[in-house]
């Protein structure tokens, strides 16, 4: 359960494997049947994950409706919903952080959310009320009622639309070629430089290896199953990354997936050398090995899969150990972004179409066919070209003064 004041969000865990979030009363101890319903019919097909902030979101929704005195349904079925002056006191409702309050010189200050994490518990909470509504509108006594729902509505959702704040500052931008090389030499686990304990090195290793090499999110090397998706030998080795969302063999509290499609990526001579060495020489040697079924694995003795944490600990040993040397917002988020201007510069060289370049980008990040996403993974590379034919236009005109 997360912490919370009136309400918590508790995941299931079904027969068939699937997950399930559910918003619980913490007074009662049972879930709410609407809130229920709305991720049956909205979320069974999406990440267990995102499903569980959005279910988070609605538990502070419901939290400030009991604190106001609302009846979210009477709101609803009068087409009331909600006037200015409360929309913005639930924008401040949902910017409040759950983390214990900072005192200054006595006095507590509560913390506030990010503004990515508050737009995001904005929208959702947007959705809830749109997905309550569209009934009421469809069973509208007059065709004159519903109109007054819709407009209404309209409303609701452009003002909290207004109050939505991206944190973002631009797009992430890829390593450099001196940062990248540095990266993958003092993560060799022959290297004197390398930070982590002898027994993660070759785990460690792989996962960066794999990261910078394929592209992947940071869950996917974590998904592999070390019967069944690695096939490290012979002429063409190769990895399958497959979306398996309600797999059984998942326990882990926070489950990796593969938001993304399948596929079959072809490694390199280096990476399956890598990785069969860590599967036998260090994998085969921990307890559980045998039993468990995913490739990557912990080291508490404990025979546990590897967790996302750690993965995210990896980079941020990186971060601490060599600040002067790799960027201060090194995550495997910024190995994807690295991959695809890698990507998109040897395409350039390679003379390929653009259409045919995305496709292809398409099928190794696992994105749908007429994806747009390579234009936001590939941004460093276009500012660099950018750069290119600026200085290429502004030398054609200092020839000319």
């Amino acid at each position: 359960m997360t912490d919370g004041r009136g309400y918590s969000t508790k995941i299931i865990r079904l027969e068939s494997g699937e997950r399930f979030p559910l918003m619980v009363s913490r007074a009662t101890g049972l879930p709410d049947a609407q809130v229920c319903s709305y991720s049956i019919s909205q979320q069974r097909t999406g990440s267990i994950n995102s499903a569980k902030r959005e279910v988070d979101s609605l538990c502070l929704l419901h939290e400030w409706l009991d604190k106001q005195g609302i009846d979210l349904t009477q709101r609803v079925e009068s087409g009331t919903l909600f006037a200015p002056h409360e929309i913005d006191m639930l924008s401040e409702w949902m910017r409040a952080s759950k983390k214990e309050p900072r005192s200054i010189r006595g006095t507590p200050i509560p913390r506030a959310v990010k503004a990515d994490t508050h737009s995001d518990r904005l929208g959702w909470t947007c959705d809830y009320i749109e997905w309550r509504t569209a009934p009421i509108i469809h069973r509208a006594s007059t065709p004159a009622h519903a109109i007054n729902l819709r407009a209404r509505l309209t409303e609701v959702r452009e003002q909290i639309d207004s109050l939505r704040r991206s944190g973002r500052k631009g797009q992430r931008e890829a390593l450099t070629d001196e940062q990248r090389e540095f990266l993958l030499a003092v993560c060799r686990p022959d290297d004197t430089r390398n930070p982590f304990k002898p027994e993660t090195r070759y785990r460690n290793f792989a996962i960066v290896l794999m990261l910078d090499e394929l592209g992947t999110r940071e869950g996917e090397p974590l998904v592999l199953k070390a019967a069944e998706d690695l096939r490290l030998h012979g002429a063409n080795p190769s990895i399958v990354i497959v979306p398996r969302p309600n797999d059984p063999d998942e326990v882990r509290r926070k489950p990796p997936l593969v938001k993304t499609m399948g596929r079959t990526l072809i490694v390199s001579r280096v990476l399956a050398t890598v990785l069969d060495t860590y599967a036998m020489r260090h994998r085969a040697g921990l307890k559980g090995a045998k039993r468990q079924p995913f490739f990557f694995m912990g080291t508490k003795g404990d025979g546990a899969a590897m967790s996302l944490d750690s993965v995210y600990d990896i980079f941020e040993v990186l971060r601490l150990r060599f600040p002067e040397d790799l960027p201060a917002d090194l995550n495997p988020h910024k190995m994807r972004h690295t991959w695809n201007a890698r990507f998109r510069q040897r395409a350039a060289e390679l003379g390929w179409k653009d259409a045919f370049r995305d496709t292809v980008n398409n099928y190794l990040m696992g994105w749908a066919k007429n994806s747009k996403q390579s234009v936001n993974y590939s941004h460093s590379e276009i500012v660099k070209e950018a750069s290119r034919i600026l200085l290429d236009l502004q030398g054609k005109i200092e020839a000319m003064a």
